[in-house]
């Protein structure tokens, strides 16, 4: 029996896959207020940990969303990572000091992720059970032209045994079911290209005896035959991942097309960042891989929803043989593992999806969310630019991820004698140094992923003449004795944190954090960085400019003004329509600095949802109408919503 639903039935947006990047689009399709629905073929989320690692800019992310506390609660934070050769400690990394609220990585296994996202979805709609349709797949999907929609078929079984088919109609098909995306294999167009590893690689979840081994350190041992890793476990004091390759680094030429549906880690930065289409992704050799699991009867694989597949023909691994393993990597070292929740083998293969929409059709990642929300609700000029911004400010990031991820993991597990004497002593001496560790760290938080070439990006002729200036050989020159220049915050930068007061004769005088400000927002914000020029419009012009964008485009934007603790005096709020509601003051011009406002001068900076910058302008340039300009061609005013 087929479902056809009516016409004025069309959802906004159909989410495939309720893993956690399909989870957070919904969340943020919720806060939107968007008609969607999130589907997934397996009967119950994930019961393994497999994703685990948070780091500063994923963090932020679910902050701004209100997601982050029962992670926080669950999770355990390493403070460094050290490498070992045997029981010598060769080099120690702080993971500390990122440039963020966050400046660390959070270890949360993907099971309680799902749980966590799952529930503040259940919770955001109002309703006692789940939203999640789970034992539904995707069959097939087409584009309706004549009516702009997409018309997808689905299937899910019935309590007789058999299988009911639905047509369902959305606006938008988001595609976040993984490697063997349905949603990508929906479209001939689609293709999934990439080279594999020749080696395999084990995990093992287990437990070690309190005392043998720190549970605020991530530890490498280093050995000719490969490294081996081992990762605490949320709040577990004894409980540990261990990871380390079987075999010589090396490309398996033969390989073909991944076919498990196992994905690794790479969540680190699921901003969500990384679409699940734009990682490293771990497979088996073979059809199919194997793991052994303590809450199992079954032999075979318990893959990304515990499905099971048949297992492959050669002995898997014991607990035994993992003990082996470590017993040889970290000699003369001694640690004894017990109870294992999960062991696994599997390869890596390095493989990028090109492109990450067709039509109304995309692969997900959080940037895209908004955007969505945004179009469907017709709030943009030009919703092809915006869904477009998408793939343009997301697929070089995945590239970065895939080529730092495959020249580490050939770093780490090359077992040629120069590459062994180039980790034991090279790499250590790298991590001394401390500019060295700096710039991994934000590499490794995402804290320096930026969107500077984005086509929603204005650039004012002041951020034109900057940009030239520092990219001339002479700002280059200049910046390697001089550091670099006080310069206006560009498009494209991400949002910092920072410390603000309210004025003490206004009630709540509390001292907030920017981020407190614009949490939860589901619009632009338009921040008036006024220094000393006072915050009504009687007393500074663009105060009033700032106010006269708000009316227009009340939906879509909201302003904050911020000045200097000095800069204001109470007679400045005896009237309520004179002033921005958020106006806030520093003590010390912190933030007008930290955003490169030079003394005795002002800026304003639209902030994206996704806490982006898009726009960035001096006094005179907004007063000069480039602000209008660029809201005339990117947002609708409210009047024609």
């Amino acid at each position: 029996m087929t479902q056809t639903p009516p016409d004025n039935n069309v959802l906004d947006v159909l989410v495939v896959g309720a893993g956690p990047v399909g989870l957070l689009l919904a969340n943020e399709l919720q806060l939107y207020g968007c008609k969607f629905r999130i589907i997934d073929k397996n009967d119950v989320g994930s019961i393994h940990s497999k994703a685990m690692g948070f780091v500063a800019r994923t963090l932020e992310t679910f902050d701004n969303r209100n997601l982050v506390e029962p992670f926080l609660a669950r999770g355990s934070i390493p403070k460094r990572a050290v490498m070992y050769n045997g029981d010598k400690k060769l080099a120690e990394f702080t993971t500390f000091g990122a440039d963020s609220p966050y400046p660390y990585i959070l270890f949360v296994s993907q099971k309680y992720t799902e749980q966590f996202l799952e529930e503040s979805l259940r919770k955001a709609s109002g309703s006692d059970v789940t939203i999640v349709e789970r034992s539904t797949t995707l069959v097939k999907y087409t584009e309706d032209e004549l009516e702009d929609v997409v018309v997808a078929t689905v299937t899910r079984p019935t309590p007789d045994g058999g299988m009911e088919e639905e047509i369902v109609k959305a606006k938008y098909i988001v595609g976040c079911d993984g490697v063997h995306s349905a949603v990508r294999k929906g479209r001939s167009d689609w293709a999934f290209e990439g080279k594999a590893y020749k080696s395999e690689w084990v995990l093992a979840d287990v437990d070690i005896p309190a005392g043998t081994l720190t549970t605020d350190e991530l530890q490498v041992f280093l050995h000719p035959d490969g490294p081996c890793g081992f990762l605490p476990f949320e709040d577990r004091g004894g409980q540990f991942r261990i990871i380390a390759n079987l075999g010589d680094f090396g490309y398996d030429k033969s390989a073909r097309k991944p076919r498990s549906p196992f994905v690794w880690p790479s969540r680190m930065h699921l901003y969500p960042t990384q679409s699940k289409q734009i990682q490293m992704l771990i497979t088996s050799n073979k059809p199919s891989f194997h793991t052994r699991s303590a809450s199992s009867e079954t032999s075979g694989i318990q893959d990304e929803r515990h499905q099971h597949v048949a297992p492959v023909q050669r002995k898997e691994l014991t607990l035994e043989d993992v003990q082996a393993l470590v017993d040889r990597r970290i000699a003369p070292a001694k640690v004894s593992i017990s109870n294992p929740s999960w062991i696994t083998t599997f390869r890596i293969n390095e493989r990028m999806v090109n492109g990450l929409r067709r039509g109304r059709t995309f692969v997900a990642a959080h940037n895209l969310g908004w955007k969505l929300a945004f179009v469907v609700q017709g709030k943009v000029r030009d919703a092809e630019l915006l869904l477009d911004s998408y793939n343009a400010e997301r697929e070089p990031i995945g590239n970065n991820v895939v080529n730092a991820t495959s020249y580490l993991t050939r770093i780490i597990s090359q077992q040629t004698y120069f590459v062994y004497l180039a980790r034991l002593y090279i790499i250590p001496h790298f991590f001394r140094s401390e500019r060295f560790q700096k710039e991994v760290r934000a590499m490794g938080m995402g804290t320096n992923i930026g969107y500077r070439d984005s086509p929603l990006n204005h650039p004012t002729p002041s951020i034109l003449r900057q940009k030239r200036r520092r990219q001339s050989w002479l700002g280059w020159f200049l910046s390697l004795f001089l550091g670099k220049p006080s310069c206006l915050i560009e498009p494209g930068e991400h949002l910092h944190d920072g410390t603000l007061k309210m004025p003490r004769f206004r009630p709540g005088h509390a001292t907030l954090m920017l981020y407190d400000v614009i949490r939860g927002t589901t619009t632009h914000t338009l921040f008036l960085f006024s220094g000393g020029n006072g915050v009504t419009q009687e007393s500074n012009a663009l105060v009033g400019k700032v106010l006269d964008v708000s009316r227009r485009y009340r939906k879509t934007i909201t302003p904050v003004v911020i000045s200097f603790v000095n800069g204001i005096s109470q007679g400045d709020f005896d009237d309520a329509e004179n002033y921005v509601e958020k106006t806030f003051v520093e003590t010390h011009p912190v933030l007008h600095n930290l955003f490169g406002v030079k003394m005795g001068s002002q800026a304003v900076l639209l902030v994206r949802p996704d806490l982006y910058i898009t726009f960035s302008a001096t006094a005179e340039e907004v007063e000069g109408g480039e602000l209008d300009k660029f809201l005339g061609g990117y947002l609708v005013e409210d009047a024609n919503i």
